[in-house]
């Protein structure tokens, strides 16, 4: 029993002087840091490199774990973590694996924890080169840097095939869908339209799910909604950014360094009758969502796409070619067959069947045509505005005249009208006094009226006799009053008036006596 005592306690100091030297050497990982642990004795598989043999038996000892403590087992390399910026997101090149096909800009992608575990990455049948997946920015990562070179936008080579603004997170503005543009997958089968719409890549944001499940190069039918970021492998696929509000296009000079939809729309100009007039035409629209994947497929965009405040080529070469040609077209079908004056008294008209020609245009690409607007027109030389100015005074004052001419034979008209039905009533009313009275007595009132009233010439003697001698009152001409008679109540006095039948000519012409 004794000796059996005896001998545990020598194993037991044994033991402990054996690992006293060990736990001096057991240490833990500051927080910030992480070490790649590879154990270096053992025997490759058959066909297995030793590089690779050794790459299987790595693993990542992360901060606030123990470092392993037998240097003579382990390999152990300590780094910082690998941060990526926020707002950006970092490309992963991998050292190792098979050769990527030709033609292909990404690799074969792995799960391996985001490259966190090489030993999950050499068993996925891994592949050289870029990787699909990418870093999220904000986090860390404890990547083995003997496997992977990572890349973020401040350690980008210059040679790389990517910019360092192709990095950061896309960002598509509220008012605007983002249009992808595949650059890392096979050909469409149609090549007149977008690439249809394939289904599981998270706004495509998984290049590998949208290439297992069949997706095509070009611009996608599938758009990225506005008011949102993205992380997308700029190896795989860039963004244009189409805007969907209400794009107001003015046809003028513009700043050289101002870079707007409306670019190519110089100044409107038009010849007539030799001539040069221009015009200030404003065009509103909107490009609804589900065309703008159609815009850039048929008008094509830089190969830079829109980054920064650039805007999309293919809008602006859809406003240059499809609106800017169908404008100019029509105003100089117009001018080829019209004069000045009819040109621009015309505008009405003019602005409605310009705003047609623009609606159909512009539904041919699926865009909504708003408000067409036709502002001034002047002549090019400042001199012919002046004369052109003083002409449209004169050519007021000459309208304002003729309305005036009108007015008053509108007016005249009028007045005649009214004396006919005045001399009618008098008519009838005279009418009604002789069938009462009688045709004589009507005769002798009117006689005796005219006698009374009458002025009489003198009469000429001689012998002493006064000069003259009145035979009646001397009383200036005046309207022969006779009683007025009213059918409804009676004889009364009337009114006649010149113009009316005498009465000789009522009698030739059968009134009652």
């Amino acid at each position: 029993m004794i000796v059996v005592i005896v001998v545990l306690v020598v194993l037991a100091v044994a033991f402990i002087a054996a690992a006293v030297p060990i736990l001096r050497r057991m240490r833990y990982l500051p927080l910030h840091r992480y070490a790649v642990a590879t154990r270096r004795w053992g025997l490759p598989a058959p066909n297995q490199s030793r590089e690779e043999f050794l790459l299987r038996r790595t693993r990542i000892v992360r901060g606030g774990q123990t470092i392993p403590p037998w240097s003579w087992l382990y390999d152990i390399h300590e780094y910082d973590y690998i941060s990526i910026p926020p707002g950006t997101v970092g490309l992963v090149k991998a050292k190792i694996g098979a050769n990527a096909p030709a033609g292909r800009r990404l690799s074969k992608y792995v799960d391996c924890e985001r490259f966190q575990s090489v030993t999950k990455f050499l068993k996925g049948d891994c592949e050289q080169g870029v990787q699909p997946e990418l870093l999220r920015g904000g986090e860390a990562y404890a990547i083995d840097p003997q496997v992977f070179d990572v890349y973020t936008v401040d350690t980008l080579p210059a040679d790389f095939p990517a910019k360092a603004d192709d990095l950061r997170l896309v960002s598509v503005d509220a008012e605007d869908v983002g249009v992808v543009i595949v650059t890392d997958a096979p050909a469409p089968d149609d090549l007149r339209a977008p690439a249809p719409v394939v289904e599981g890549h998270n706004n495509f944001q998984k290049p590998w799910e949208f290439l297992w499940n069949g997706g095509r190069s070009g611009p996608q039918t599938d758009i990225l909604p506005g008011g949102a970021t993205y992380a997308i492998n700029p190896l795989f696929a860039r963004v244009v950014h189409i805007p969907t509000r209400e794009l107001t296009l003015t046809w003028g000079t513009k700043s050289g360094g101002e870079d707007r939809y409306d670019s190519e729309l110089g100044p409107l100009k038009v010849t007539i009758q030799g001539f040069v007039l221009e015009v200030e035409l404003t065009q509103t629209l909107s490009i609804p969502p589900h065309a703008a994947p159609f815009l850039v497929k048929r008008f094509g965009e830089d190969a830079d796409g829109d980054v920064g405040d650039h805007k999309s080529t293919a809008v602006k070469r859809f406003v240059g070619r499809v609106l800017g040609e169908k404008v100019r077209g029509y105003f100089n079908e117009r001018a080829s067959a019209g004069e000045i004056d009819r040109f621009l008294h015309e505008l009405a008209d003019l602005r409605g069947k310009l705003k047609v020609q623009i609606t159909q245009a512009l539904a041919e690409v699926q865009v909504d045509a708003r408000e067409t607007t036709i502002g001034e027109i002047r002549f090019a030389s400042d001199e012919l505005n002046k004369e052109y100015r003083e002409y449209v005074v004169l050519q007021q004052r000459f309208r304002q005249l003729e309305q005036e001419l009108l007015n008053q034979h509108v007016a005249n008209d009028i007045e005649r009208a009214q004396l006919e039905v005045h001399k009618a009533k008098l008519s009838a009313q005279l009418d009604v006094l002789i069938e009462r009275l009688g045709l004589d007595h009507v005769r002798r009132v009117q006689l005796d009226t005219i006698a009374s009233q009458a002025t009489h010439a003198p009469i000429i003697l001689t012998g002493g006799m006064p000069a003259a001698l009145p035979l009646g009152p001397s009383q200036p001409s005046e309207r022969i009053a006779i009683p007025a008679f009213d059918a409804t109540e009676g004889l009364d006095v009337f009114d006649i008036s010149p113009g009316l039948p005498s009465l000789n000519e009522r009698t030739e012409t059968g009134a009652p006596e």
